[in-house]
């Protein structure tokens, strides 16, 4: 009986670690890198449960040559996710879904906001290209008009896109490891007494 009990308990204790684990945000790195400007970011993520991630925050900053150089950048939240939404009157949108290859699910992808000069921007890689991890990424003016490629785009370029999920730390794999070994023991002591 009592070894049954253990069993369950057991059993309970690693179907909540695989709960916590699915919950707890995965993070993302990263990096856009074209002729004109690059930058580089990092994205925490939560499961859609479907092999997609929804990008929840993140930051970064461009490179030090090209455009904006050194500016800070911020995930731009969306509400909606994980469908789009649109920003100014429409013609700017975005819906922070990831694949762990892939910034984009659908044309649209997660949208960045930053400051330079006292005016406001937008950064995003955009609608698929001209070929694997390569995208249109497009900054545009937030002016409170009509945010568009054609209107008030500053640079839009093909740019080689690339996000990767990091590593898990290897601390958390231990301590899981710990854990499952000291369950294991004290069934064993009870087995044996």
């Amino acid at each position: 009986m009592k070894k049954t009990i253990l069993s369950f308990a057991l059993v309970a204790v690693l179907i909540s670690f695989a709960g916590n684990a699915k919950a707890t945000p995965l993070t993302f790195n990263l990096d856009v890198i074209g002729s004109d400007f690059s930058f580089a970011a990092e994205l925490q993520a939560t499961s859609n449960g479907d092999g997609s991630y929804t990008a929840i925050s993140g930051s970064g900053q461009f490179g030090s040559s090209g455009l904006f150089a050194n500016q800070v950048i911020t995930l731009t939240p969306n509400p909606n996710a994980p469908s789009y939404i649109s920003v100014a009157n429409g013609s700017w949108l975005f819906d922070n879904q990831l694949l762990p290859d892939s910034v984009l699910l659908t044309a649209y992808g997660v949208n960045f906001s930053f400051t330079d000069s006292g005016n406001d921007y937008y950064v995003a890689p955009w609608l698929n290209s001209t070929g694997p991890n390569t995208y249109l990424t497009a900054i545009i003016l937030q002016d409170g008009s009509s945010p568009s490629i054609s209107s008030d785009l500053v640079t839009g370029e093909n740019s080689f896109v690339t996000l990767t999920a990091a590593v898990p730390e290897p601390s958390t794999y231990a301590l899981f490891g710990i854990g499952a070994i000291g369950m294991l023991m004290a069934l064993r002591r009870k087995k044996t007494a």
